[in-house]
């Protein structure tokens, strides 16, 4: 008896697990699908040929519930009624169409980590409905039902009959529904659950969305399948002849067996012209047959991301004459190998300049379109990047086939990131390092190289990202090389470990990189991610690529990252701005704010200034002067396989500023991964002037996305001394009172106020004040998010409140003859320091400014910025300056912007990013001219180094502000134009946002800083 009752105590609590696990599959990290079909290279027969594809995108019936226990339970049912429910767009994010909100965090999950658990309360289900007729023709054959991406965990049910289940977004999920249809009016109902254990393993930096992501669709096929094909190109050991090997699995549906099929097999180039065309029989002994083919191309034409050659791959399998099915692919030869502690495609080492890329769409989120893509590679080419992360999941497959036919290396990430255990008391190795999970680790791997394996663009496969490490990776990393091992394998959580063929760090400091390559390494170094460009931000990226150039084993790394994540939306103004954490609804979630806006573009795919420093970097050709007297150059052509006698070569020179010559150069024929000299047919340049020589690289190719005549690269170079000349002789008259000091000079008066020592006004001829503020001291910069990541905003504090505090000691006034001088004492109590403001009027009609900081014996943190700062009158709004230009610059971040003169309006002087911050600097300016619409107004000349800024609002409007979210529409528009005259400003940083200060060569800490220049007023 108690036998028995033990036994019938196994039995009930086995019935129990069972039932449970039936009843909550979404929290149950074993039960990873039902009926989901294995993952393959998914082709549908004569794409374009609708007879063989059917969208299911757009209106679907939806109903959202709270939480898995409130979610209609029939609604499956092929006579329920869904008519009153809800209509929503697919593919598209619920949260984004008004259902729930979508929630911004970088490393925690949306809920506390209890895996496999996941919230009751808050875990909001929704169910779809979609009816469809099945095309007349489709009755004898298989059809199949894809989802592109579903987020987060999938129920399927077709005409009150249940379908499967899946989860793991980011690769395709499909099942053949063909026993569960009708002719007509086929019922689908979906119910997808926001939270699941897969949420675990989803914890990527990214808006927490749910939804369809990716397009909805039915495809068939005939009795007899290609189900998936696995191509192999590699070229042999001298890298000229390619060898074709092809594996193809074949489905036979119709119960038949002992059959002979015909597969044709050809391969033509793009052009059209057939490198060959044979067949071959398969025998259909069982339901499926393996077939195998293999062939040699003579002087293969080698696929890389400079030189993207690819062929036309057909493949068609004929029953007694009958096409059964077809596909139509291109391929590209070329051969991945680490040679000599070098990443070489084709035998020739590759510099990685590459760029981590979210899909992201500024209103639907991660649903993008194919259009997108393309917009992204065509600006990611014209900025000279050649390599894409897929942070952190697979892409759309139309992503790899534009790579394939543009050009671009990939490196292919799998849908893993379990970030949010670092929360967890078992930290990562609670699921990376824990034999429970492997299978989950495993399938999204496998599924991601099993769809995207014939790509010649991606160049090696990414195992996750921000995991830990543990077995589960070692797991993954060893069937990846079993399965596909003509590529590598990397993870940044693995090191230096065995399992990544490449070193993956992120946000390692320039030390690490040449510590790392002076330690005689075994394998080449890649940085995952670098150069954060959140905010005003990529300082110091020429000071990473000095050091990543001067050793083979450093091979570059991709910046994080391409495009902002932020949301377009309105005011109740009616003007537009960007949201980011905390803006979509979510306020009273846990976000990590603006942390979303990293962009080097915006999510409109307008430019942040820092891009042009990318540009500039990453170019493959650069100049060095030898011999300007006979107009020699080195010429270095950093391309890994073209030469450069693809491109024109133009010169350009400035006098003083001014457009003196330009012209074109003889091409110049200089394989790839070579330097030459060159002597150039220049003009004569006489070095008593002062001139910018600048040569200019221009697309001449009209393929690809790069168009005719784009700039690709440039350099400048300086010669002889500048030496302005301005001003003309005037009369100087002096009236001192008890409170100012006035100056008449070149029919303009200077008032000196005696109380605080600073200029207030200057009257032009017309009896107007130019000024509407006087000219103080200034300190302070607006804390970009580099700074607020590194607590400059409370370590600095005590700079910003200085001039406020400032005690004038005396004034002395030196009148000669030909020249006045006044001189402004000042102390500066709250740092114990002291300055000067001498003010010199001199015979020719200028005046000389000079201000002077002289520090005391306090022990000070950097200062943000050493200048004067005031505001004039709003009709002096036209910008004119020689200095870099055309976008703003910085001490660390002006390699990318040329010498030259620049106009502008002062609302165009400056990027208002994401959160307002720090913005519109120009760097190493000679001089720059404030003037109103007769040309008429303030022209100040540099004296020593200057740079300057000029907004149509006041510093305090782009300030920090403690737990207040700002927004480029909270700038508004003042009845004045700020001006800083600045000595310079701290550079911008960019190792990280989160930490990292600026270089310590970017960061003023002397006892003594002077800024001097001279101003004419016309």
């Amino acid at each position: 008896m108690r036998i028995y009752f033990t036994a019938l105590l196994i039995l009930l609590s086995f019935c129990f697990i069972v039932n449970c696990s039936r009843k909550s599959n979404w929290q149950d990290h074993r039960i990873l699908n039902k009926n989901r079909l294995e993952g393959h290279t998914v082709h549908i027969m004569s794409k374009e040929d609708k007879n063989y594809k059917l969208s299911l995108n757009g209106t679907w019936k939806f109903h959202l519930a709270p939480n898995p226990s409130k979610r209609p339970q029939n609604f499956w049912k092929a006579d329920e009624n869904t008519e009153k429910w809800s209509d929503i767009v697919v593919p598209g994010h619920w949260e984004i169409q008004g259902f729930d909100v979508p929630i911004y965090t970088d490393e925690e999950y949306p809920f506390e980590p209890d895996p496999p658990k996941v919230p009751k309360k808050y875990n909001p289900v929704g169910s779809y409905v979609k009816c469809f007729d099945l095309p007349d023709n489709w009755q004898e054959k298989q059809v199949f039902l894809h989802f592109g991406s579903v987020r987060s965990a999938l129920m399927v049910w077709l005409n009150g009959e249940e379908v499967g289940y899946s989860q793991g977004s980011k690769t395709p999920i499909e099942f053949n529904i063909t026993s569960l249809l009708k002719n007509k009016s086929n019922r689908l109902a979906l119910q997808i659950f926001r939270f699941s254990d897969a949420s675990y393993l989803e914890g990527q930096d990214y808006w927490k969305m749910s939804g369809i992501e990716r397009d909805v669709f039915l495809y068939c096929s005939n009795d007899i399948q290609i189900w998936d094909y696995k191509i192999d190109t590699k070229l042999d050991r001298f890298y000229r002849d390619g060898f074709l090997k092809i594996e193809c699995a074949v489905k036979n549906y119709s119960q038949l067996t002992g059959r002979n099929v015909k597969m044709d097999i050809i391969l033509d180039d793009l052009s059209g012209r057939e490198i060959f065309n044979t067949s071959e029989l398969i025998v259909l002994d069982t339901n499926n047959a393996i077939f195998n083919f293999e062939k040699k191309i003579e002087k293969v034409k080698k696929w890389t991301a400079e030189t993207p050659e690819l062929y036309d791959l057909t493949l068609k399998i004929f029953d007694q004459g009958v096409l059964k099915d077809e596909v139509i692919t291109k391929i590209g030869f070329r051969k991945i190998e680490i040679i000599n502690k070098q990443l070489c495609i084709n035998g020739t080492p590759i510099i990685i300049k590459g760029v981590n890329r979210h899909e992201h769409d500024m209103v639907n989120g991660r649903v993008i379109t194919e259009e997108s893509i393309l917009q992204d590679l065509k600006m990611m080419k014209e900025f000279n990047i050649n390599a894409i992360r897929t942070s952190h999941y697979p892409n759309r497959s139309e992503f790899y086939e534009l790579c394939d036919a543009y050009g671009m290396y990939v490196i292919n990430e799998a849908n893993l990131e379990c970030h949010g255990m670092k929360y967890h008391i078992d930290g990562f190795r609670g699921l990376s390092d824990n034999k429970e999970w492997e299978q989950a680790y495993l399938d999204r791997v496998q599924r991601m190289v099993k769809r995207d394996k014939n790509h010649p663009s991606i160049i090696s496969w990414s195992m996750g990202n921000e995991s830990g490490d543990g077995i589960n990776f070692i797991s993954c990393y060893e069937w990846i090389k079993d399965y596909d091992p003509g590529r590598p394998v990397v993870y940044e959580g693995a090191g230096n470990k065995p399992h990544t063929d490449i070193v993956f760090p992120m946000y390692k400091d320039i030390q690490f990189l040449e510590d790392y390559a002076k330690s005689d390494p075994v394998r080449p170094l890649l940085l995952c991610e670098y150069a954060h460009a959140m905010g005003n931000s990529v300082g110091n990226l020429q000071d990473y690529w000095d050091v990543i150039l001067k050793y083979k084993v450093l091979q570059g790394g991709f910046i994080w990252d391409w495009v902002d994540q932020t949301f377009l939306k309105r005011d109740r103004q009616g003007k537009n701005y960007w949201a980011y954490g905390g803006d979509m609804g979510d306020s009273a979630i846990e976000n990590d704010s603006n942390f979303c806006a990293n962009g080097l573009v915006q999510a409109d795919r307008s430019l942040n200034p820092h891009i042009w420093e990318v540009k500039k970097v990453y170019q493959n050709i650069h100049f060095k002067l030898i011999d300007i007297s006979s107009n020699t150059f080195l010429v270095i052509n950093d391309f890994s396989f073209t030469n450069l006698n693809r491109f024109s070569i133009y010169y350009e020179i400035l006098k003083n500023g001014e457009v003196y010559k330009e012209g074109k150069i003889t091409n110049i024929d200089l394989p790839a991964r070579t330097f030459g000299k060159v002597s150039l047919n220049l003009p004569k340049i006489d070095t008593q002037d002062f001139y910018f020589l600048k040569l200019i690289v221009k697309n001449i190719d009209n393929t690809g996305l790069i168009p005719y005549n784009h700039i690709i690269a440039w350099d400048q170079f300086t010669l002889g001394k500048y030496s302005p000349v301005y001003g003309s002789p005037q009369k100087i008259s002096l009236s001192n009172s008890e409170n100012q000091i006035e100056v008449v000079q070149n029919n303009s008066r200077y008032i000196i106020n005696k109380n605080t020592g600073f200029l207030e006004a200057i009257i032009n001829g017309k009896n107007n004040n130019i000024l509407t503020s006087p000219l103080t001291f200034n300190f302070w910069r607006a804390p970009t998010d580099n700074d607020l990541g590194n607590k400059m905003q409370e370590r600095c504090a005590i700079w910003k409140d200085v001039p406020a505090n400032i005690k004038l000691t005396d004034i002395n006034v030196l009148d000669r003859k030909d020249e006045l001088k006044i001189f402004s004492n000042f102390e500066f109590p709250d740092i114990k320091a002291k300055g000067i403001i001498r003010y010199h009027f001199t015979s020719d009609g200028v005046l000389n400014i000079r201000a002077t900081y002289l520090g005391g014996s306090k022990e000070l943190p950097e200062m943000p910025r050493y200048g004067l700062t005031m505001k004039v009158q709003p009709e002096l709004e036209n910008v004119q300056w020689f200095g870099r230009g055309p976008e703003e610059n910085y001490w660390d971040r002006k390699t990318g912007y040329a010498f030259g003169v620049y106009e502008k309006k002062v609302a165009e002087m400056n990027h208002i990013y994401v959160r307002p911050q720090e913005c519109g600097n120009r760097s190493d300016v000679f001089w720059f001219h404030l003037l109103n619409r007769e040309g008429k107004g303030l022209k100040i000349y540099r004296k020593s180094n200057m740079n300057f800024s000029v907004w149509n609002f006041s510093q305090k409007d782009i300030d920090y502000i403690p737990r207040k979210l700002k927004h480029t529409n909270d700038i508004k528009e003042g009845n004045f134009i700020t001006v800083n005259i600045d000595f310079n400003q701290m550079g911008l940083g960019g190792d990280n946002s989160w930490g990292a200060k600026p270089h310590p060569q970017y960061i003023l800490k002397e006892d003594r800083y002077a800024v001097e220049f001279d101003l004419l007023v016309e």
